[in-house]
């Protein structure tokens, strides 16, 4: 990996660490974020446009790509239970599937937009349809796995668990909408000067 890829792929990983570290740093030091404040940005992250990032520089390899974005979520999970002292924030029983989403996020961007002139269009629509999908899918394991205990396991339970998950997903469709305009933007855009993998060399195809 080229320099300025190594240097762009850590400053995306330090950047969702960051965001999603910092309600919990900030109740550290006694600036208690309530989750329902609705003026504090929640699921405002960079989590998803990062991870098409990744897709399109087309890093050396599968492992290498899933790395990247596993790496930015083990080192949010981490610092979140560092600044908060509860495991069970991050240790639930969707981890996995979340874990396992932004790294097929990863790879399915390579495919998409590997040696093609990808302009804006097509990285923020992977990021609305990629969020879409979280949304629908995440929203339905809570709800299928809380044991009827938060939201009853029946058609007007989903239908409410979607509700509640309304405000996060529409900060979560304008961050990734906004993170890859500010990544993907033609000449002003994190990625201008990064060259990109060719599509002869996609990493979504190489084996070990």
């Amino acid at each position: 990996m080229t320099n300025s890829k190594s240097n762009t792929v850590l400053l995306l990983v330090l950047l969702v660490t960051a965001t999603r570290v910092l309600p919990y740093a900030l109740a550290s030091f006694g600036m208690t974020v309530d989750p329902t404040f609705p003026l504090y940005p929640w699921n405002f992250s960079p989590l998803m446009a990062s991870c098409i990032a990744f897709g399109f520089l087309g890093l050396p390899s599968k492992q290498s790509a899933w790395t990247a974005s596993l790496l930015a979520l083990v080192l949010g999970d981490l610092g979140i239970i560092l600044f908060s002292g509860h495991p069970e924030y991050v240790l639930t029983p969707i981890s996995l599937f979340t874990y396992a989403y932004y790294s097929a996020v990863v790879v399915l961007s390579g495919a998409v937009l590997l040696g093609r002139d990808v302009g804006l269009a097509r990285p923020i629509s992977l990021g609305v349809a990629g969020e879409s999908a979280f949304y629908l899918l995440s929203n339905a394991a809570c709800w299928l796995l809380g044991n009827g205990e938060t939201y009853p396991i029946t058609g007007l339970g989903l239908l409410e668990c979607y509700v509640a998950g309304l405000p996060y997903f529409g900060r979560a469709l304008i961050a990734t909408s906004l993170f890859t305009l500010s990544i993907f933007a033609p000449k002003v855009g994190l990625l201008a000067q990064v060259q990109p993998a060719t599509a002869q060399q996609p990493y979504a195809v190489v084996t070990q």
